[in-house]
């Protein structure tokens, strides 16, 4: 009877840990000690999980079960549907996670998580949470970005404010608070996710759905000013007047910035544009932008059509649509506007993207410049470790959108039953031995088994430099830094433009 009820309570473990998940937001950033990290929100719970902080190899091993999911105190706990954004360093030689989120109050949540041995995430310590901008207002809805500037510059978290408009929070390490700087862009967009990165940490480029037809991007300049420009359609140049004596008055154009007003951002309808946004409305559930070793921006939305498409800047400034790859390299998404996580290493040209595909997070793979790999599920455990079955590999498809893992279970409790079943009619013969002998090798491979190994392997082409522990390293690489000047003769106006090469610091 003992080996009936370990039977069937083995069973119920197995369904309660390996559940369906719908996918919610997901985030990725790049780490030192593997793979990618990756925290996505199961929609039906609210729980966050995570993949395992200890995952070795090139693909992060994801449970998606309770046991890797963050545990929050109720009062800095997650909104069901908010944003996510997160980032990461390497401390004691374990990976410690800074994420941001939106609690149900609206308020933004900033937390640190490290490691332990068994690759689970741990509060790392009770200081390390806390709200942030509670004096300012926040889009209910709003999406959040974070990127790690360096010991010295600090956090950028970006966010949109109740009027839609996109602000800064700046974490400064020197002060340890958190401040407000000025707005990215007062242009009221409609769409509510936002992508970052950045070639050196006073030249973010920040990204994020306009409206129905139109991407909006705004690039950081090294005066602080924000320039603010949309594909393909483009806005309208502010005419801005000079005083020019008492006979005339000097007209001179120039790009919106962080400080135009908001009712003067419109379309120039009269621009020539001999393309479209492919498969775009308007309701991207994420955006993604990268950037190659040569400082080229891509930018990245799954459209209404469930497919992954990509933008791309050519040197001119001007962008254009990139080749579709096949769906062995880019699958569809499992719905329209998809959400999904990107994480890049300009350096070596190298790119993560992560999304729901055929209920299972696909991990996509820019290996090298143009060439990228199959793309493959994310494993829900460690294959390294011993004693793990054949049955147990891989995730199934689910019913919904999301993580599908219960037809494997489903059929993984049929043969436990069965074999409850077997066991019973062999009792009656009076074998009760042999029973025990064909139970015990199930229970004692699920209670013996050694957890996954802290294995650490080092990604190819990856160095980093970390002075601190809350801040990411700063990297060198050449950049091609563009100026504009406005020159008037004779009540004519003249644009030109220059550029040269020159270092500057970056971070994957």
């Amino acid at each position: 009877m003992a080996s009936h009820l370990k039977l069937l309570a083995l069973t119920s473990l197995l369904i309660q840990n390996f559940r369906s998940v719908v996918a919610g937001s997901i985030a990725a950033w790049l780490t030192e000690l593997g793979p990618p990290q990756i925290i996505m929100q199961d929609d039906a719970t609210g729980k966050i999980f995570y993949s395992l902080c200890n995952s070795n190899g090139s693909t992060p091993i994801f449970p998606a079960s309770t046991s890797a999911s963050f545990e929050f105190d109720p009062i800095y706990a997650p909104r069901n549907g908010t944003s996510l954004a997160g980032t990461g360093w390497v401390e004691d030689d374990v990976n410690v996670a800074a994420m941001w989120f939106q609690r149900e109050d609206g308020q933004l949540v900033f937390h640190l998580w490290k490691c332990n041995a068994t690759g689970q995430f741990n509060l790392y310590d009770f200081f390390s949470r806390r709200t942030i901008g509670s004096n300012q207002s926040v889009h209910p809805r709003t999406g959040i970005m974070a990127v790690n500037l360096g010991p010295i510059p600090g956090y950028r978290v970006y966010y949109q404010d109740e009027s839609k408009e996109i602000s800064i929070l700046a974490y400064t390490p020197a002060t340890s608070t958190w401040d407000t700087q000025d707005k990215v862009s007062r242009d009221a967009i409609e769409g509510f996710p936002i992508s970052a990165g950045f070639i050196d940490a006073n030249r973010v480029t920040v990204v994020t759905p306009r409206d129905e037809s139109n991407i909006e991007i705004s690039k950081q300049q090294q005066d602080g000013t924000w320039v603010i420009a949309t594909l393909p359609t483009p806005l309208k140049e502010i005419r801005n007047l000079t005083g020019g004596g008492d006979e005339f008055t000097i007209v001179v154009l120039s790009e919106p910035t962080n400080d135009t007003n908001p009712t003067d951002f419109k379309l120039d309808t009269n621009a020539t544009v001999d393309w479209s946004l492919e498969a775009w409305d308007g309701g991207a559930g994420g955006i993604g932008l990268t950037m190659d070793d040569d400082s080229t921006r891509n930018i990245y939305y799954i459209g209404n059509d469930s497919m992954l498409h990509c933008l791309t800047e050519m040197p001119d400034g001007t962008w254009q649509k990139s080749p579709r790859q096949d769906e062995r390299t880019w699958p569809p998404a499992d719905v329209p506007n998809a959400q999904f996580a990107t994480a890049s290493d300009f350096r070596g040209n190298e790119v993560f993207i992560y999304y729901v595909s055929n209920g299972q997070i696909a991990q996509l793979h820019q290996s090298a410049k143009y060439k990228w790999d199959a793309a493959n599920p994310l494993p829900k455990y460690n294959n390294t470790v011993v004693g793990e079955s054949d049955s147990d590999k891989g995730l199934s498809v689910g019913t919904k959108a999301g993580i599908g893992v219960g037809v494997s279970v489903g059929c993984l409790a049929l043969i436990l039953l069965a074999a409850y079943a077997s066991i019973r009619r062999k009792r009656r013969r009076g074998d009760e031995k042999q029973n025990e002998s064909q139970v015990e090798p199930v229970t004692s491979a699920e209670n013996k088994s050694p957890p996954p190994q802290l294995i650490y392997y080092e990604m190819p082409a990856q160095e980093y430099s970390h002075e601190a522990p809350s801040y990411h390293g700063v990297q060198e690489m050449p950049i091609e830094e563009h100026t504009s000047e406005i020159r008037i003769d004779r009540g004519r106006e003249e644009r030109t433009s220059t550029s040269h090469n020159g270092p500057a610091e970056a971070t994957s």
